[in-house]
C-alpha cells in the first residue's frame, strides 16, 4: 500500500504511458512494471537512493522502443514547455508539461523520478519511486 492521491497517481502514469505510446512508431513496445525496492538497493543509481528514507517504496517503469531522447536533450527533459528539438520530434504534438507536471507529483508525494535512454531511437525507460504507507508502531 502506497498513501497517495489516487487521481495525481493516475496522471503521472498517464502522462508516461501517452508519452511511451506517442513516441514508439507502429511495431514497437511499451511495458509497464512495478515491485517494491528498498531505499538502498542497488537497483537503483545512486543520485536517486540519496537522501531516501529508512521506508520501502514501490518502484514503477515505464519502458519503450521509441524515438528515444537524444543526449542533448536529456538535461531538459523534465523542463516545463520543454519538446525535443529534432525534426522528427516536430510531428508529435504536445505541450510539454507532462513530465514536468509528473516530476511535481511525484515529488510531492516524497518520491523521485528519472529516465535512461541510450540516444535517438533506442527507446527510453521512465521510473518513479513512491514511499509505502509505513506501518502503524505498536
Amino acid at each position: 500500500m502506497i498513501e497517495a492521491d489516487e487521481r495525481k497517481v493516475k496522471q503521472i502514469l498517464y502522462n508516461l504511458l501517452s508519452n511511451a505510446v506517442k513516441f514508439t512508431p507502429d511495431g514497437g513496445s511499451v511495458t509497464i512494471s512495478a515491485e517494491v525496492i528498498s531505499p538502498n538497493s542497488t537497483d537503483l543509481p545512486a543520485k536517486i537512493r540519496k537522501g531516501l528514507t529508512g521506508t520501502d517504496y514501490v518502484l514503477v517503469s515505464v519502458k519503450d522502443t521509441g524515438i528515444g531522447i537524444a543526449k542533448k536533450d536529456q538535461s531538459k527533459i523534465f523542463t516545463e514547455f520543454h519538446q525535443i528539438e529534432e525534426p522528427y520530434a516536430k510531428k508529435y504534438e504536445g505541450t510539454g508539461l507532462g513530465l514536468a507536471l509528473s516530476k511535481k507529483l511525484v515529488t510531492l508525494h516524497g518520491g523521485k523520478i528519472w529516465f535512461e535512454s541510450k540516444g535517438k531511437d533506442k527507446g527510453c525507460t521512465f521510473y518513479f519511486i513512491l514511499p509505502l504507507k509505513s506501518s502503524p508502531k505498536a
